[in-house]
């Protein structure tokens, strides 16, 4: 912060569920609230949440959704060797890329520990 400047009067609460997520934030200025921001979450059977719902102040809610795969199910319509391929070709991008940029060329089981 440069020294002329100054922090906006007014506090920034939050507060979590029992999880860490996040389930309110109010702003407040010394002369009454600013605004109310709200999250209700839906959990998976793991307990992560796939659905968040955020609400503020009487403005549309905001939907979230996110699709979690987890490594003992196959991601759907991609198989492994896929995957692998992918691994790989990042790989020999970053050997050549260290390559580029060293005079010493750098092993592959320098990158895996």
């Amino acid at each position: 912060m440069g020294k002329n400047e100054t922090l906006a009067p007014g506090k920034l609460l939050f507060k979590y569920d029992d999880k860490g997520n996040k389930i309110s934030e109010v702003f407040e200025e010394p002369d009454g609230i600013s605004y109310t921001k709200t999250w209700d979450y839906t959990f998976d059977n793991k307990g992560n949440w796939i659905t968040c719902i955020e609400k503020q102040d009487g403005k549309k809610p905001l939907k979230m959704v996110r699709v979690l795969h987890y490594a003992d199910k196959p991601i759907p319509n991609r198989p492994v060797p896929a995957l692998n391929e992918l691994a790989k070709n990042a790989l020999n991008n970053a050997l050549q890329l260290h390559k580029f940029n060293s005079q010493q060329p750098l092993q592959p089981s320098q990158l895996i520990r």
